[in-house]
């Protein structure tokens, strides 16, 4: 029995002591990297400076403003955008969804240089990016295959990752123009337009089982979404419109299941085709397609 306790208090002080040890580093347009960022009064000028600093169980707020970055996401260390610069609590943060424009937009800008935000295969718990508009991430080859212009999801930092109250717009790739996704991430919220697939790829291209929530998927440049290899991905309340080559496929062996959703006025291959695969459809309404 004392042995129980004795490992019942170490577990105890354990957490008290991580819990103690997590902050939050603050973001501004206005700051500098050389700062602690651990007030909006002393704001780091970089997202990428931020995430240096960071450890597991951190947060990072950000300021309102554009941020020409292309960041590599650390696994357990939360982002969040959208704030206005003198928040206590995130409660304090305006919700989500906000009115377009949105005064207090924050903008991670991939300047047309390469994916704008990555994952890495780091162990770690759960996280989230929430908040931002992700823009003008370019990663197309001439002959070659590239993926994930806006969000690119793999490894182990992919399976922890929620992404929420995003757009992602303005980028372009091979495939997977907005979000490129190999695990098993969960995106809610967003809202996803006017990405460019050089190829007829998708402006979503999951090959993960992957979770999309209450996302407005409309007006790409190709597929609004394409499942492909053998998984598992649930699209759930989600609306996919106004997409030339088609709303949704799935194909290669894939399992999808698209629950509440709304599927209307695609073209080329209609709202939902399928190859080499299996679709199950609850209570969706489909309408308005031309193949």
């Amino acid at each position: 029995m004392r042995v129980q306790i004795f490992c019942f208090m170490t577990l105890a002080c354990l957490l008290i002591s991580q819990s103690a040890q997590a902050k939050v580093i603050h973001v501004s347009t206005r700051g500098r990297d050389i700062n602690n960022g651990l007030s909006w009064a002393t704001p780091k000028r970089t997202i990428t400076a931020a995430l240096a600093a960071a450890s597991a169980g951190d947060e990072i707020w950000v300021r309102f403003g554009d941020y020409a970055e292309r960041i590599t996401l650390k696994t357990g260390v939360s982002l969040y955008g959208g704030f206005r610069g003198r928040e206590r609590s995130l409660s304090e943060r305006l919700p989500f969804p906000r009115p377009t424009p949105d005064p207090y937009e924050t903008v991670l800008d991939g300047n047309d240089a390469g994916t704008v935000v990555s994952t890495s295969d780091e162990q770690g718990p759960d996280f989230r990016l929430d908040g931002f508009t992700i823009r003008r991430g370019s990663v197309y080859y001439w002959g070659g295959k590239a993926y994930g212009g806006g969000i690119y999801c793999s490894g182990f930092g992919g399976n922890r990752l929620t992404v929420a109250n995003c757009k992602i717009v303005g980028n372009r790739a091979d495939s997977g123009s907005a979000i490129y996704c190999s695990s098993s991430t969960k995106i809610m919220n967003t809202f996803i337009s006017g990405n460019t697939d050089q190829t007829n790829g998708g402006a979503v291209h999951i090959v993960g089982p992957a979770v999309l929530v209450n996302c407005v998927i409309s007006g790409n440049s190709q597929f609004g979404v394409i499942i492909s290899g053998n998984t598992s991905p649930l699209l759930t309340n989600c609306t996919i419109t106004d997409h030339p080559a088609g709303g949704v496929r799935s194909e290669s062996s894939s399992l999808l299941t698209l629950q509440d959703c709304i599927i209307a006025d695609n073209r080329g291959n209609g709202g939902v085709s399928c190859k080499s695969s299996t679709v199950t459809l609850v209570r969706c309404r489909i309408s308005g397609n031309s193949a």
